[in-house]
């Protein structure tokens, strides 16, 4: 049995249940919010960038990732917007940075009031929660407007 693109494994689905899940457990924006890092020495450090509510949906997002150190990133996973609407477009892998955007073309996602996980950002090495920071360039809702910036965060664990 083969598997289309735009179709979640099982495997992937309880993955980004328990992301989610762990997500908004410990979400607390680093963007002047605080942090939340209890990565053991020498461990990775997964980032979860999360949006606290999409009551209209959601179109599409812009966000980096950046970090003061050069810890480079591992890997880059999309968890709410799928195959080709996501798209790392700098950075990413083997980078201590990254900027994605998605945009959900096939209107997969419909609105949402939990926190729910937009993206991963794993890093090789523990990183400082002080050290990351997320900056949001775009995102809006299914009809166009502006996601409020506040509720988009990102989380360490």
């Amino acid at each position: 049995m083969t598997q289309d693109a735009h179709t979640p494994t099982r495997s992937a689905s309880t993955r980004r249940r328990f992301l989610g899940t762990a997500a908004a457990a410990i979400s607390v924006g680093l963007a002047g919010c605080g942090s939340a890092l209890e990565a053991g020495a020498g461990s990775e450090a997964v980032a979860a960038v999360t949006l606290d509510g999409a009551p209209n949906g959601l179109q599409k997002y812009r966000c980096t990732v950046e970090q003061d150190g050069d810890v480079p990133i591992t890997a880059v996973e999309s968890e709410l917007v799928d195959g080709d609407e996501f798209q790392v477009i700098n950075g990413g892998v083997d980078s201590p940075s990254v900027v994605v955007r998605a945009a959900d073309i096939s209107e997969s996602v419909e609105a949402f009031e939990e926190t729910r996980t937009l993206f991963a950002v794993t890093f090789g090495e523990a990183v400082d929660a002080e050290d990351l920071s997320l900056t949001v360039g775009v995102a809006t809702h299914d009809e166009g407007e502006s996601i409020p910036r506040d509720r988009l965060s990102l989380s360490v664990e």
